[in-house]
């Protein structure tokens, strides 16, 4: 494997949301008290299954540019994957539209009892990028929400985010192309300018939709957020930390999200300042 390298020039850097800059505080103790409530039995087997997102990917055309038609394709999707999981209790039989209809209820009762939660370094490291002349973008497979979500969190991070780009914003979902071409396509919108791929480092806890995905696009860099807390999702598609070497450079690994200064070779954060637009040089 060669180890010859291109400079590149980063400009902005892009981050995913839930579990990369905060979190949804779905825990199975919420899930088992939403099924308790709905008289609906609970297992282990049950609340791990509810965990997965099968639908990464898809891209939903009929759906583009609705936020309504999209969140009624998500709501119908999770609701039949929760009713196959439910009914796989034998009392519970197969599952048909009325399981369906509780299904729709558990998971809304569920996240509505959720408190939203951002991680002690996402302000901070956000504040830090963007005080130095990094533009600052959001693209995440959530609802058309996620920018009132990213405001009204516990930690407000709408002040230092440039350009906020959902799945259901655009029809398309992580790893799909069309998502990350879509927020690069709107965060130059945003800063006046048209950004190159190469321009761009994506930052997320998800390897295979914030570094695999970017980096086959041609983004300059991808940094994999590995977290001590990882989401149950996380846990259950990602076992083990896959390697980032056959990216020859192109990824790093990083603990926390201020590891990103030192990558990047900035100073820890200061008071706000007005910079010039600042260029980080990756040597590959």
């Amino acid at each position: 494997m060669s180890n010859s390298r291109a400079d590149h020039r980063i400009r902005a850097v892009v981050f995913d949301a839930y579990d990369t800059l905060l979190t949804l505080e779905l825990t199975y103790v919420s899930l088992a008290a939403a099924l308790h409530t709905r008289g609906l039995p609970v297992s282990s087997a049950v609340l791990e299954r509810l965990f997965l997102d099968p639908h990464n990917g898809q891209v939903h055309p009929a759906h583009e540019g609705s936020s309504g038609g999209y969140q009624r394709w998500e709501r119908s999707a999770r609701s039949q994957g929760l009713g196959r999981a439910l009914a796989e209790i034998d009392s519970l039989g197969r599952p048909g539209k009325r399981m369906r209809k509780r299904a729709n209820a558990v998971y809304g009762e569920w996240v509505a009892n959720s408190p939203w939660v951002g991680f002690p370094d996402a302000l901070d490291t956000l504040t830090a990028l963007r005080d130095r002349g990094f533009h600052i973008g959001i693209c995440s497979n959530w609802g058309p929400d996620l920018a009132s979500i990213l405001g009204t969190a516990d930690v407000n991070l709408s002040n230092v985010i440039d350009t906020t780009v959902s799945s259901a914003m655009v029809g398309s979902r992580k790893p799909h192309p069309g998502i990350y071409l879509e927020t690069v396509r709107r965060m130059g919108n945003a800063v006046g300018r048209p950004l190159a791929l190469a321009e761009v480092a994506f930052v997320g806890d998800s390897f295979e939709n914030d570094v695999v995905g970017p980096l086959r696009l041609g983004f300059g860099h991808a940094f994999h957020l590995a977290r001590p807390h990882r989401s149950a999702q996380s846990r259950l598609h990602t076992p083990g930390l896959p390697s980032i070497a056959p990216f020859n450079g192109r990824a790093t690994r990083i603990a926390t999200l201020s590891a990103l200064l030192d990558v990047l070779n900035l100073p820890a954060p200061v008071p706000p300042t007005v910079p010039a637009m600042r260029e980080v040089t990756f040597s590959r």
